[in-house]
């Protein structure tokens, strides 16, 4: 390999080789939490990316291809972002818990709303942005030792029946610090849903949150640092739970609450 950088996020040293010159700003607006670090010791983790067709292009780990290579443009390598993004999850843990979940900061507290992808998590984040709130993340929650999440600003996806893309950066605020999080909203979008909350028992939500994990083997290797954080998030927040309707009246509930 001609080229390598290496890279730090989230306390895992990563060390990426690769046939072509390494765009450090493209890696940045897939993964946001990179900072460039020079090699002191050995990385956590070493892959290769191939871009030439004849090389059998692709990202390898430990001479497994893990993802494949179309170009370097950025739409078209999200997948190595999404495998590079597991990684971090994998190495960071058990200091660091990835969940999927999209999150936004009101007044310095964080509002959580867990959910698969398609289940509503970018419309969710996109309104509470127009009402006002800070942008955390739309889609990786990373939560820290003492149960705050921090940061995680991916570009925003806009999911339309007209288009696919992405929110232009600067036409919302995003929050730079970790947040206590105050709020857990357990929902999913039902066509003609009223917006009616229950408050979760936090038991449930600690169960539920175990299904959104970036890597589900951390319960089995780390169980108590877990299970013990997702314990200190229930028991700290404020848990809703039920099906939403519109987005706008998921927002006027929350704002009326904190």
């Amino acid at each position: 390999m001609d080229h390598s950088i290496t890279f730090e996020s989230f306390g895992v040293s990563i060390e990426l080789q690769s046939d072509r010159k390494i765009d450090l700003v493209l890696l940045r607006s897939l993964l946001p939490c990179l900072e460039e670090g020079s090699l002191k010791e050995e990385p956590d983790a070493t892959l290769s990316l191939v871009t030439e067709p004849e090389a059998g292009r692709g990202l390898f780990f430990e001479g497994e291809r893990v993802a494949e290579v179309i170009g370097l443009e950025s739409s078209q390598l999200q997948g190595v972002a999404s495998k590079l993004q597991l990684l971090i999850a994998l190495n960071a843990a058990p200091r660091y818990l990835f969940l999927h979940a999209g999150a936004v900061a009101l007044g310095g507290k964080a509002v959580l709303f867990p959910g698969r992808t398609h289940s509503g998590k970018s419309t969710l984040t996109r309104a509470f942005l127009d009402a006002g709130a800070r942008y955390l993340t739309d889609d990786c929650a990373v939560v820290g030792e003492d149960g705050r999440v921090h940061p995680y600003p991916v570009p925003l996806k806009l999911r339309t029946e007209a288009n696919s893309g992405e929110r232009p950066e600067g036409s919302y605020s995003v929050e730079s610090e970790p947040c206590e999080i105050a709020l857990v909203i357990s929902t999913v979008y039902s066509e003609g849903a009223v917006w009616n909350p229950r408050e979760q028992e936090k038991g449930e939500l600690v169960w539920s949150m175990l299904d959104h994990l970036f890597w589900p083997e951390i319960v089995r290797k780390h169980p108590e640092e877990t299970l013990g954080r997702l314990k200190l998030v229930a028991e700290r927040s404020l848990l809703l739970q039920g099906p939403r309707g519109e987005a706008g009246e998921v927002v006027e509930d929350v704002l009326a609450r904190l």
